[in-house]
């Protein structure tokens, strides 16, 4: 972590990177929170940080050993977190069809005292 220019203050998160060319950079890791160790490998864009002299990439997130942002609703695509599952609400066609069709396991049974059918047996959906 280091500190940014004058007018703000905080601890950014910064890596050091060595580059499959040799070379050695400062990359910051965007985000809150993140997984990254000392041997992570990481892909690196460019793209420096106004407040930080001499930081001048960034880390993708959601890429090789870089894991998206946790619980990210609203601006996924640049801290790779993908598209969260929603159940599906039924269709008003697949409530028709869901209705129309036989009721199935209907277990046939001898009608007892209080049953609102007294033709002789009564079915009960288990």
């Amino acid at each position: 972590t280091i500190t940014p220019k004058k007018p703000n203050s905080a601890l950014r998160k910064v890596a050091r990177v060595r580059l499959t060319s040799g070379f050695e950079i400062t990359a910051y890791i965007p985000g809150i929170g993140h997984n990254s160790q000392e041997h992570s490998s990481v892909l690196v864009r460019g793209g420096r940080v106004k407040d930080l002299p001499g930081v001048k990439y960034h880390i993708v997130r959601g890429t090789l050993d870089a894991v998206g942002v946790k619980n990210r609703q609203q601006g996924r695509s640049q801290y790779g977190v993908k598209k969260p599952k929603q159940k599906k609400m039924p269709t008003s066609q697949q409530l028709l069809r869901n209705a129309r069709q036989p009721i199935r396991n209907v277990v046939k049974t001898r009608a007892l005292r209080g049953c609102p059918q007294r033709r002789g047996t009564c079915t009960r959906v288990y």
